[in-house]
């Protein structure tokens, strides 16, 4: 039985050497568990509300150089998980994405 946990996700970054970062990074897994499904540069790219696009969606806080920490609400109501990374390190904006609902 094969009991290796295949997980989806997606990424959502505007910088094309970020993108490749992680993706190389999900590559390097030996056993395989993570599978990319979806590289998008902005949020125009998920489809609306429709249920969740991968198991996670990891996604930079500043696409374009705005914030996008008003769409956090609309992605989890879709049922997306999000793993919210960013430059910015402001406690308010933290919390701010974290009552959002990002997971981490």
């Amino acid at each position: 039985m094969d009991r290796r946990v295949k997980v989806t996700a997606g990424i959502v970054e505007d910088h094309p050497v970020v993108i490749e970062g992680i993706t190389s990074w999900i590559s390097a897994d030996p056993e395989d568990r993570i599978q990319v499904v979806l590289v998008a540069h902005d949020l125009t790219a998920l489809p609306p509300a429709t249920g969740p696009v991968a198991d996670v969606i990891i996604l930079d806080l500043e696409l374009h150089g705005k914030l996008v920490t008003g769409q956090l609400a609309r992605l989890v109501a879709a049922g997306n998980r999000i793993v919210a990374f960013s430059a910015h390190s402001d406690p308010g904006l933290v919390r701010d994405v974290l009552d959002g609902g990002a997971h981490a």
